[in-house]
């Protein structure tokens, strides 16, 4: 199983360094992507600094298109079997609840699913998780 995380990003200079080792320190991660928005504030500089030498993709908008469009950006270069969004190794740290999620994905291999941490996964604040199988 490949897993795949895209990651948008705008002006997120201060916290894509550190977004992008947490989401590395994931055993189940096998491709990030990181797709930079036109950001204004060094965003740009971090992320390919980060990703030198580490197998990440780093992408970037010349103008700013929006989340969406950093998404598909992302989306149009995944080569895993499974992709997320809005890493949700930043939001439920937890090894356990990070393998449930992943397991969840295997057993559903066969269908496009959505994760919501809360409903099916508790990993806290309520915050949305979404797990896409292509």
């Amino acid at each position: 199983m490949k897993l795949s995380v895209v990651i948008p990003a705008f002006n997120e200079a201060q916290t894509i360094a550190r977004v992008i080792e947490r989401v590395r320190a994931v055993p189940y991660v096998t491709e990030i992507i990181v797709v930079d928005d036109a950001s204004t504030d060094g965003t740009w500089a971090q992320v390919e600094t980060v990703s030198v030498g580490n197998g990440i993709v780093a992408l970037r908008h010349e103008q700013n298109r929006g989340k969406g469009a950093a998404l598909r950006t992302g989306f149009s270069r995944v080569t895993g079997d499974y992709r997320l969004t809005n890493p949700f190794f930043l939001l439920c740290e937890s090894p356990a609840i990070q393998w449930r999620v992943v397991n969840r994905l295997r057993v559903n291999s066969k269908k496009r699913m959505r994760i919501r941490c809360g409903r099916q996964i508790k990993c806290g604040q309520g915050r949305r998780v979404v797990a896409d199988r292509d």
